[in-house]
């Protein structure tokens, strides 16, 4: 089974989530893998989940 964790941000201009598995590096910001579980979500719209999520519709 693929492993689907990782840091999702909705993006509504293309109706699909970006996905970034181990960081993410804004401007202001880095989200580390390593450290998930010490942020508080969301930042700049980006939250990590264990899979996958679902699409918004």
């Amino acid at each position: 089974m693929e492993d689907t964790s990782g840091f999702y941000k909705w993006d509504d201009i293309n109706r699909e989530w970006l996905f970034a598995p181990n960081a993410v590096y804004g401007p202001t910001f880095t989200l580390k893998r390593e450290l998930k579980d010490t942020y508080e979500y969301p930042i700049e719209g980006c939250t990590w989940y264990d899979e996958r999520p679902k699409d918004l519709n």
